[in-house]
């Protein structure tokens, strides 16, 4: 999924645009506030779907503008997560223990 990702974002901007990184994470925190918008006014189970889509997509072409290997990272740190204690917050929330 992620190649496929990375081929069509290559293929359609500019290297310039996928490189800048903090253009690239302001993108990324648009399209969290559109999944968070979905997600509050409960909008159809599909079009949250597509706005956790979009989420993924920018943040794997975030990864691969700044020569990150994304699925190697998401691995690492699902193992140092996996060691982690954690509680719950307030608002239902998990967070891991300092």
């Amino acid at each position: 999924m992620c190649a496929d990702v990375i081929e069509w974002q290559r293929e359609t901007f500019p290297r310039e645009a996928r490189e800048d990184a903090l253009a690239m994470a302001r993108k990324l925190s648009e399209e969290c506030l559109e999944l968070c918008e979905a997600i509050a006014l409960e909008r159809p189970l599909c079009d949250v779907a597509a706005e956790l889509a979009d989420v993924m997509i920018v943040a794997i072409g975030l990864a691969d503008g700044q020569g990150i290997d994304l699925a190697s990272e998401i691995r690492a740190k699902l193992a140092i997560n996996k060691r982690r204690t954690y509680r719950r917050d307030d608002d239902g929330t998990y967070s891991h223990e300092r």
